[in-house]
């Protein structure tokens, strides 16, 4: 990593915590949830917007529909804090979708939850762009002609940031960040 990055990383994120201090700065259960839980918010931030904008064509009868919707998304995020709680406990040292499921369900199966979760990461960046772009153009409408444009433009911006371990591969950077 070039010393500018570094030195931009020490200023953004502070000094890298020495040994003696890591344990100190552990989570617990409570705040490992709320931290790792705002993963799945992310994906599923969007969910009442999108069904807004499938049920506007029903009119005033769309609304109605709303509130199922609503009472879905919410059991699925207590499903999933209930999941990543079971996880914390089980894996104090740390685990993700990778080890867990290895640890019970075999290699191969570990594999597959790592490569959904990447397609789950390259998925959540490609909303968030496609939501900040529309965004972007609800605010200036003279934009409108150029959302595509935008948004790829957007895309390999945050590609061209990307560290080469990722070999180039679309997304990898801002899907990091918005965890």
């Amino acid at each position: 990593m070039p010393i500018r990055a570094r030195v931009f990383i020490c200023w953004m994120f502070g000094p890298p915590l020495r040994t003696d201090e890591a344990q100190r700065q552990a989570l617990d259960i409570r705040t490992g949830i709320a931290a790792l839980g705002l993963d799945a918010l992310a994906s599923a931030a969007y969910g009442l917007e999108a069904a807004l904008t499938v049920l506007t064509p029903l009119g005033a009868a769309g609304p109605r529909h709303m509130l199922p919707i609503a009472a879905t998304l919410v059991a699925l995020l207590i499903l999933v804090q209930l999941s990543y709680q079971q996880t914390i406990g089980a894996y104090p040292d740390g685990g993700g979708s990778y080890v867990v499921v290895s640890r019970n369900l075999g290699s191969r199966a570990g594999r597959l939850a790592a490569a959904a979760l990447w397609i789950d990461y390259v998925l959540n960046v490609a909303v968030a762009i496609s939501a900040g772009v529309g965004a972007l153009v609800s605010a200036f409408p003279p934009l409108l002609p150029h959302t595509l444009a935008l948004g790829l433009a957007i895309l390999r911006r945050t590609d061209a940031e990307d560290s080469p371990a990722s070999h180039g591969a679309p997304g990898i950077a801002a899907a990091r960040v918005s965890l």
